[in-house]
Formats: structure tokens, sequence, C-alpha cells
């Protein structure tokens, strides 16, 4: 039988990185090993990465920037769940959570930027209080949607 769900903070384990690093590999978006390693660290260092883990595995995965103390908007990103767990509103749980957590700590507003196409993740969002407030080339040459929830 499965161990139940646990949402975690990243920070909070020991094998953080290697729980990403596992994690990364199997969502296939980075090109190299190393590309991959540093974006990583890079989550661990600078943001506040939230994971949900079954059996020591991270299986859904956010990251939230908590550090614009200026605005006190926090950014939410790299939302990623395994494909053999979505349809269970994983993806909805880390959101809300999101939200629980940048209030925590002051925060008034949480902003998203989500590729144009990607019709699954605004629905998403939506659903969960985002509205659209604008569009931007964040990612690159893509255009994206740029959202806000008030929290």
């Amino acid at each position: 039988m499965s161990e139940e769900i646990k949402i975690i903070e990243l920070k909070e384990l020991d094998n953080a990185l290697d729980l990403l690093m596992d994690f990364n590999r199997e969502i296939k978006i980075y090109k190299t090993e190393e590309e991959m390693k540093q974006t990583s660290e890079k989550f661990l260092k600078l943001g506040n990465p939230i994971g949900i883990v079954q059996d020591g595995k991270l299986i859904a995965y956010f990251n939230l920037y908590c550090n614009n103390y200026e605005t006190l908007e926090a950014y939410f990103g790299n939302l990623y769940v395994l494909k053999e767990y979505r349809k269970q509103g994983l993806a909805k749980k880390l959101v809300y959570y999101s939200f629980d957590f940048a209030k925590e700590k002051g925060f008034k507003k949480v902003m998203l930027n989500v590729a144009k196409d990607n019709v699954p993740a605004i629905k998403l969002y939506e659903g969960c209080g985002f509205e659209y407030t604008g569009e931007s080339k964040i990612m690159g040459d893509e255009d994206t949607h740029i959202m806000c929830k008030i929290i």
C-alpha cells in the first residue's frame, strides 16, 4: 500500500537536491545534466520550492519566490505534476498551498506567467482565482499571459 501524499517545503529535506534532480530527469525539460543541476540549486537557494512526495518520491513540484518585499508580490512558477499523477487535483493543492504560504510571509499578491497556448494551465489558474492582467515575453520569444491573484 502506498504512503499518503505530503506537501513539503523541499528546503527542509537533506536530500532536496537529489529529489529535484530525479524529478527533473523524469520531466525532461533540461538539455543537460549541468543545466538541470544549476537550475535546481538556484531554486533551492533563491526560491521556496514546494513539492508533493509519496513513498519518498517527488511527484509534483512548484517554486514560489517570496522575495519582493517592496511590492509584496510573490511569484509562482515551474509547476509540474508527473504524468501518472495528473488529474488527481495535485496541481490545485499546490496552487492553494502557495496562497497560504505567501500570505503567512506577509505577501498580498501572487503573480505568474503562463504560455498563451497552455490552455489546461490557464484553466487551472483561473479556477483557483487568478485573473489575466496582461501579456509578456518573459519566457523567451513565447507570448505569455500574466496572471495575478490577490490573497
